[in-house]
């Protein structure tokens, strides 16, 4: 019976060592396998939030650039308010008071030169010129005024289109990167993978194995538990919404400028209309400084993305170097 023992025992001895050395070598692997793909997962990333960064400081310098072009246009826009108000009240002088009408010139010129009111008359036809090259003055002040506020308005709504347009790719470009990249996960299954090496390398020291080399894999890839990768999620996510919601307030602030500066409301010179006017404009600039300012945000959620990027690759180049 103890040489059966015996020989069951050296039979079953060595598979048991086999096992657990087995057990060390699939922990070795399954633990480059997981840990291993994280450092193409941080290139892509770091790729993605330099682009989005690249793009956030683009739509943020046009949307300022639309702000900028409709704060001047509403500048121009009072300006030339103010000369309309002064032309319409001298038509409402001239209409009251008939000797002011610019009418019968003549008559009043062939009279200078005869009569005892000589000195008067002269006084009144300079009155009338002078008047007349005022008037021509304020009207082509008025025209020059006007096509400036349209050429404003129209870069106003340009810039703004721009910004939108930036602000939809890098919507979408930091959205499908997200949807692609699972990055939570990929540290979950590394860390879980380290934590059942360091079993396998507890129990191989209980078998008197050979451990450095799993301990060295161990201890440069240890540092990805203590990474929030959470963190850097919600930071994509958050410049995929900023992104959005400056698409969002582009597009609208698209269409009011456009708008604002379309003949039919430019033209409509009643009360109704000139109203209509600033509302659209005021709105307008609203949306453009709106869209300013969701692409900083974007900029700087970008830039505090790769900061915690950075962070991580000196992990991954540590835990790399050791797997290979």
């Amino acid at each position: 019976m103890k040489r059966i023992c015996a020989f069951l025992l050296a039979l079953i001895l060595p598979s048991i060592c086999i096992a657990e050395d087995n057990d060390l070598i699939s922990a070795l692997q399954n633990t480059y396998v997981s840990c291993a793909s994280i450092n193409d997962s941080i290139a892509e990333l770091k790729k993605i939030a330099t682009i989005s960064t690249a793009l956030g400081v683009a739509s943020t310098g046009t949307a300022v650039g639309a702000a900028v072009a409709g704060s001047k246009k509403k500048d121009i826009d009072e300006e030339a308010e103010e000369i309309e108000i002064r032309l319409e009240e001298l038509r409402i002088i001239s209409e009251a008071d008939p000797q002011k009408t610019g009418q019968d010139f003549t008559d009043v010129e062939n009279q200078i030169a005869v009569g005892p009111n000589h000195a008067e008359i002269s006084a009144l036809v300079q009155e009338f010129i002078e008047e007349d090259i005022y008037v021509e003055q304020e009207r082509k002040e008025l025209e020059r005024l006007t096509e400036k506020s349209k050429k404003l308005g129209n870069w106003r709504t340009g810039l703004m289109a721009g910004a939108t347009a930036t602000n939809v790719v890098g919507a979408v470009v930091v959205g499908v990167t997200n949807n692609k990249i699972d990055f939570e996960e990929s540290i979950a299954n590394c860390n879980d993978a380290l934590s059942k090496l360091y079993e396998a390398i507890g129990q191989a020291k209980i078998n008197k194995e050979d451990t450095k080399e799993a301990e060295y894999i161990a201890d440069s890839c240890s540092d990805y538990s203590i990474i929030d990768a959470s963190k850097i999620t919600k930071i994509f996510k958050a410049v995929t919404v900023s992104s959005a919601v400056g698409a969002t307030t582009g597009i609208t602030g698209v269409v009011l400028s456009a708008t604002a500066n379309s003949e039919d409301v430019r033209e409509d010179n009643s009360d109704q209309g000139r109203q209509k006017e600033k509302n659209l404009n005021k709105t307008s600039n609203v949306f453009a400084a709106g869209t300013a300012v969701a692409g900083v945000a974007s900029t700087v959620l970008s830039a505090m993305q790769i900061a915690e990027i950075k962070k991580i690759i000196s992990i991954a180049d540590k835990c790399n170097e050791a797997l290979q």
